[in-house]
């Protein structure tokens, strides 16, 4: 309502429906609108109409002289109010995946500070199961669904990939080929044991015993078995572990894309790739909440910076 009444004030400066609708960048039908509207809400007559001009009633007179001047008063109010806001400190408490946010989130969180002076960060790295309540965090950024309701919002999607280094196949060879599968039986991935493949540790501390390989042409699925020799609960040093020729790893395709781009890394099995790895974004703030607004613009941003990177080295291969 205090918007169609400082539409009125307008109207009565401007002396005219058009000479307003012209001020406000608005229909004239939509100025006529809102002021019957305004008087309405009111229950009072505001104006005395005729063809061209209109006159102001008592009550209408009074509605002006009392509000002539408010949207002034009221816009500098809001200023102040949002310069308050801007110079208050606050503090964030942010779970982050820790090799996700390495390459995707991490690299910009500097310039997040520089841009927003008001606001504190405490950054919690992380790969376990979180408490949001509990351990008072306002954002995560999670590869699994939260046990809780939280709204989580998908962020992001990886695509798992296997690779090796150079170094690694020239010495041990690449694999290049898995044979058809029996519904009741599982692949091995390692022939004489002469490859040393990285096993995931997932959320639930479990060392899977086969893995499901899923063909990018066919859609196909086949089911290998993996030794139990080597397993890490990161991704960081499982990528470490393939530099290092040590090993054979699946990664997130963005993770691993300079390394690929390169030739630190080689993708082995092109044909495959083990699934996809989602990330979710949730949070114990409420949507209109400043804080919320600004720490999600951050995080899209950065993200279209990931996308943007992906479609430039999809333009260039």
């Amino acid at each position: 309502m205090l918007d169609d009444i400082f539409l009125y004030i307008k109207l009565v400066d401007c002396g005219g429906f058009a000479e307003v609708a012209k001020y406000v960048s608005m229909n004239q039908s939509t100025v006529t609108r809102r002021i019957k509207q305004l008087e309405k809400k009111l229950e009072i007559i505001l104006l005395k109409r005729n063809t061209r001009e209109f006159e102001l009633t008592s009550k209408g007179k009074l509605l002006y002289d009392n509000f002539k001047g408010q949207e002034q008063y009221a816009e500098s109010q809001l200023a102040k109010l949002y310069t308050d806001t801007k110079s208050m400190s606050v503090t964030l408490n942010v779970a982050l995946p820790v090799a996700f946010s390495s390459y995707s989130i991490t690299p910009y969180i500097g310039e997040f500070i520089r841009n927003n002076p008001e606001i504190n960060l405490n950054i919690y790295y992380r790969y376990s199961e979180i408490n949001m309540v509990k351990e008072s965090i306002d954002f995560a950024i999670v590869s699994f669904l939260p046990r809780v309701s939280l709204k989580p919002i998908k962020i992001h999607t990886s695509k798992g990939i296997i690779c090796c280094s150079k170094e690694y196949a020239k010495k041990y060879g690449a694999l290049s080929e898995l044979k058809e599968l029996n519904r009741n039986t599982a692949n091995e991935l390692t022939r004489e044991d002469k490859h040393i493949i990285v096993a995931p540790i997932l959320q639930e501390d479990i060392k899977p015993e086969t893995i499901v390989l899923y063909n990018e042409n066919t859609g196909s699925e086949t089911r290998v078995l993996i030794p139990q020799r080597l397993a890490v609960n990161n991704f960081i040093q499982a990528k470490m572990l393939a530099l290092s020729g040590a090993a054979i790893a699946g990664l997130p395709d963005d993770f691993v894309r300079d390394e690929l781009e390169s030739g630190e890394l080689i993708r082995i099995l092109p044909d495959y790739h083990i699934g996809y790895v989602d990330y979710y974004l949730i949070s114990n703030i409420d949507e209109n909440d400043r804080r919320y607004q600004l720490f999600y613009k951050f995080i899209i941003e950065c993200l279209a910076r990931l996308t943007s990177r992906v479609q430039q080295t999809k333009g260039n291969s």
